[in-house]
């Protein structure tokens, strides 16, 4: 057996609808003028800005990031160069892939 539709409940549901409706339009227009808003020319310049733009020493650029990884990876390989092959551990011919030098 159906209830007998409430008429106050209708009406609820069609002020919910027609609110949902505004708001999602006004919504969906400010999302719109944000998107319009922004030129390549903005995004290109954000993005140049995070590479080279200027860092903090507690949060470098990408460039100098990479700059910091370039150098110590070379002084780690002059290190290794200037290290006494006695300091490190004697060739085994049964475990050893690499060729002699």
């Amino acid at each position: 057996m159906a209830l007998p539709p409430n008429p106050s409940q209708d009406l609820a549901l069609k002020y919910r609808v027609v609110l949902s409706n505004a708001y999602g339009f006004v919504a969906g227009q400010q999302t719109t003028q944000t998107f319009s808003t922004i030129t390549f020319e903005e995004l290109a310049a954000q993005q140049i800005d995070r590479l080279t733009g200027k860092g903090s020493p507690g949060r470098p650029n990408a460039l100098q990031r990479v700059q910091k990884i370039q150098a110590d990876l070379q002084s780690m390989a002059a290190q290794i160069k200037a290290t006494d092959p006695s300091a490190f551990l004697p060739p085994d011919q049964s475990s050893d892939v690499n060729t002699p030098a």
